[in-house]
């Protein structure tokens, strides 16, 4: 018995235009469709009907007027390179579902996007790598 997958909503928020279209071309191309996961890929702002599941986010973007204007979507955060103690501000000043690395490969961005939109939180291993030890949970580790 084949489980049917529900469409994951998009809502990408990002100042490069650019990296939009990359991510929507990603999401939706005959490739990623028929993986068995649809999505629905838009750009900022949108018209008012589209209600997204998640809101795809970097730093400069991070807009508290759009996140309150969809209070259950999920917001992932791509990291572009910030410093560890910006992402963890944004973290506690934000309800941040994920954080994603700019390294991210397609199969992750999936796999990240099927996880936060069915309940649960995800943070790339190497970000969680580097708060660990920045934290100091790693003696005698260097950097």
């Amino acid at each position: 018995m084949k489980v049917e997958k529900r469409t994951i909503k998009i809502l990408v928020n990002i100042t490069n235009y650019l990296y939009y279209e990359a991510i929507k071309s990603l999401l939706t191309s005959e490739r990623a469709t028929g993986e068995g996961q649809q999505y629905i890929v838009e750009c900022s702002p949108p018209d008012g009907k589209f209600v997204p599941d998640i809101i795809l986010a970097d730093f400069c973007s991070l807009d508290k007027k759009l996140l309150s204007s969809y209070p259950d979507a999920k917001v992932f955060l791509i990291d572009t390179g910030l410093e560890l103690e910006v992402i963890a501000s944004i973290l506690f000043s934000h309800n941040i579902d994920g954080l994603l690395s700019c390294d991210t490969n397609a199969h992750l961005l999936k796999k990240a996007l099927r996880a936060v939109s069915s309940g649960k939180m995800w943070f790339h291993n190497k970000q969680v790598k580097a708060f660990l030890d920045k934290a100091g949970f790693f003696p005698g580790r260097r950097g």
